[in-house]
C-alpha cells in the first residue's frame, strides 16, 4: 500500500468503503445494532469500540460510545464496571483525536486526562486498585503523557502532574507486590 492509497485515519470518514472493513468490525457493528439483549450488546459494543479505535475511526467510535455509555449508565448505573469501561474507551477516543491535529487538539488531550483522572478515583473506590480495569485506566492515563504531540509539561495543570507521579508510584508498588506473590 503506497502512502497515497493508505486510508486516512480521520474519524468515520476514511476513504475505505464499508465492504473493505475487517470482517470482525462488520459483524460486530451489525450485532450491536440488532441485538436486544443488553448484556451481550454491551460486550459487543465494547468490542466494536476497540475495533473502531484500532482502525483510527475515532469519530464513529466516539459517537457510538456516547450512545452506549448513556444506555449502560441508565441501565446499570455509573459505578458498574461496564459503564466505567465505556468511559475509559471514551477517554481513549478523545486521546486519539488529539493526534489528528484538529482545532483544540490540546484541550482534547487535557479532556482525556481529566476523564481518566476521575475514572481512576471511581474505579479504585468501586473495583479496587488491582482490578484489571483500574490498571487499564492507569496505563491509559500514563500513555497520555508518554505519547503526546506538541506540548510541554507547562501545558498540564499541576494536579495532573502530581497524579501522574502517584500513578507511576502505584504501578511500581503493584509490580513489586506481584513479584513477591507465590505462583
Amino acid at each position: 500500500m503506497t502512502p497515497s492509497s493508505a486510508p486516512k485515519p480521520v474519524g468515520g470518514s476514511t476513504e475505505r468503503e464499508q465492504g473493505e472493513l475487517t470482517t470482525d468490525l462488520s459483524y460486530t457493528r451489525l450485532f450491536v445494532e440488532n441485538d436486544p439483549t443488553a448484556g451481550i450488546r454491551y460486550l459487543f459494543a465494547t468490542r466494536l469500540a476497540e475495533c473502531l479505535l484500532d482502525q483510527h475511526l475515532v469519530d464513529e467510535a466516539g459517537a457510538r460510545l456516547l450512545h452506549e455509555t448513556s444506555l449502560a449508565e441508565g441501565a446499570l448505573g455509573g459505578d458498574h464496571a461496564t459503564t466505567i469501561g465505556f468511559y475509559l474507551q471514551l477517554a481513549q477516543a478523545a486521546y486519539k483525536r488529539h493526534f489528528f491535529g484538529r482545532k483544540g487538539y490540546r484541550s482534547t488531550l487535557i479532556a482525556s486526562i481529566k476523564i481518566l483522572g476521575g475514572l481512576f478515583r471511581q474505579s479504585t473506590t468501586v473495583l479496587g486498585d488491582d482490578h484489571p480495569l483500574t490498571r487499564k485506566i492507569v496505563a491509559s492515563f500514563l500513555q497520555c503523557f508518554d505519547e503526546q504531540l506538541d506540548w510541554s509539561l507547562d501545558d498540564i495543570p499541576g494536579t495532573y502532574l502530581e497524579y501522574r507521579a502517584y500513578c507511576i508510584l502505584k504501578a511500581e508498588m503493584t509490580k513489586k507486590r506481584q513479584a513477591k506473590m507465590p505462583l
